[in-house]
């Protein structure tokens, strides 16, 4: 892929404005590039996808396949997993309920998932905030490894956001 930090007319760092970049986006887009226009956005809005092509751009030698999480994201994994386990039993047992009784017994364990899985979403955004209050000190002085570490940690709470959302649109 081509720099899509160039493709916009952005410098090459990870923190700017969400407005910055829609700003850059609709300028191209109006120039008539929209391809490349689209294909940088995506790359750019997303974090995760930021620090890696960042992350491809100054050290392509240093590869992400096969990070494992960090040790601080421990505990946010066991809870995310606890949280979608809490929900699918639900659904599991929601499908099984043939009476309006069945389904009626079911609303404290469908108002649990639901408070697990809002709990978690907090602190997964919560934790990508985090990361992301450390750009700027990391566009100042990068180093590959924390890069590389930041990008996979990213990468794991983007996928468990996701993941969280896409049970509470199964769950209602």
């Amino acid at each position: 892929m081509e720099n899509a930090f160039l493709c916009l007319g952005l410098p090459e760092r990870l923190a700017f404005s969400e407005e910055e970049l829609r700003e850059k986006w609709h300028a191209l887009s109006r120039e008539g590039a929209q391809a490349s226009a689209n294909q940088a956005w995506e790359t750019l809005r997303s974090s995760a996808r930021r620090a890696r092509h960042l992350l491809t751009l100054r050290a392509p030698e240093v590869k992400l396949k096969g990070m494992t999480i960090s040790e601080p994201l421990f505990a946010l994994f066991d809870g995310v997993g606890r949280a979608l386990d809490t929900v699918g039993s639900y659904l599991e047992a929601k499908e099984g309920a043939d009476s309006a009784l069945a389904k009626a017994l079911l609303v404290g364990r469908q108002l649990e998932a639901k408070e697990s899985l809002d709990e978690m979403t907090a602190k997964v955004s919560e934790a990508i905030s985090e990361i992301e209050k450390q750009f700027p000190e990391w566009d100042r002085e990068p180093e590959r490894e924390t890069l590389a570490r930041m990008a996979a940690d990213l990468g794991f709470l983007e996928k468990w956001l996701e993941q969280l959302r896409q049970k509470q649109v199964e769950l209602f």
